[in-house]
């Protein structure tokens, strides 16, 4: 449940929280029951297991939202967190009906996800010895596209992103602001759904046959580091702090987009033609940057480029 907020936030009605809070109010310290954690936000701050048992944590939410007919995709966030998580769901997806595109955690910094409770929101819990401390649970995020207008995106500080790049000589908006956003129509799709259980069922039993998972191990760094260099960019969208291997990620996924588009006949060419150009646009832009850095002999996520803060990485998100 996403209980993040406390059952001061949940659309009940005032009677069912005042009897829900009276029912509380003896258990445990004294708290404010309208910040009472509610769901896997309260299980994670009492656990009925050992958090250290705990190896991989995958989270689903929401499931269902095509994408582009015939091209289904699942966006896959928070792997940048925990080194050789998204190789691993890379292996894990191949021959799957639903396309992976990984996505950077934080260009959906506003959404929250149950895996948060134990990723940037986890409290360290330490051994005897403050250097055994564990840090968090490594995680990912599975989302398909329909989270745009399930998380209220277009109505937030995405829109008027969207108006400056639409204002980029040779991509005209549609008088529907609502159909840039390519989800908007496309909420739920049966056939979808069973596209992507099947595919997340084979990841599952990929992982599940793996032998050793301790090789994984979730660094908080990578998310605050973001966070604080977002924080001094100042900018409405999430644009600073991220590395050459979210360029890699951010192309793959504009390329893909753009791809389907191109074939796409559930889609309004009037929403589709715009949309196509900027996915090219970014593409380019992005390989660009990629390709001054090819030859480096460090790892794509030790690389942070100055010049991807001009593409604004974040800006994918609603895309």
């Amino acid at each position: 449940s996403d209980g993040e907020e406390g059952i001061g936030n949940v659309a009940t009605s005032p009677e069912w929280k005042r009897r829900f809070c009276q029912s509380i109010a003896y258990k445990g310290p004294p708290m404010t029951c309208q910040n009472y954690p509610i769901g896997f936000t309260a299980w994670a701050k009492d656990p009925t297991i050992d958090l250290e048992s705990l190896k991989l944590v995958l989270t689903m939410d929401p499931l269902g939202a095509p994408g582009i007919k015939n091209n289904d995709f699942v966006a896959v966030l928070g792997t940048e967190s925990t080194p050789g998580l998204q190789e691993l769901m890379e292996e894990s997806f191949q021959g799957a009906a639903t396309k992976p595109l990984f996505v950077n955690r934080q260009y959906a910094a506003t959404s929250y996800s149950d895996a948060d409770a134990l990723t940037k929101d986890f409290k360290p819990l330490c051994g005897e010895h403050t250097e055994n401390c564990l840090n968090g649970i490594p995680a990912a995020w599975f989302a398909q596209t329909a989270f745009g207008k399930y998380h209220g995106g277009l109505n937030g500080n995405y829109l008027l992103p969207a108006m400056e790049y639409g204002m980029i000589p040779g991509i005209k908006i549609p008088g529907e602001l609502a159909t840039f956003s390519l989800d908007m129509r496309k909420n739920f799709d049966d056939v979808a759904l069973e596209k992507v259980t099947e595919s997340i069922k084979k990841v599952l039993k990929n992982i599940g046959n793996k032998p050793d998972l301790s090789y994984l191990v979730y660094n908080p760094q990578v998310a605050k580091s973001i966070r604080e260099a977002n924080a001094k960019c100042g900018g409405q969208v999430p644009q600073c702090g991220f590395s050459l291997q979210d360029a890699i990620n951010n192309k793959h996924a504009y390329d893909f987009i753009a791809r389907a588009l191109s074939t796409a006949t559930d889609i309004d060419p009037e929403v589709a033609r715009p949309v196509h150009t900027l996915c090219t646009r970014m593409s380019n832009a992005l390989g660009q940057i990629i390709n001054a850095y090819r030859g480096s002999n460090r790892k794509p996520w030790e690389v942070i480029p100055k010049e991807l803060e001009q593409t604004s990485p974040g800006f994918l998100a609603m895309i």
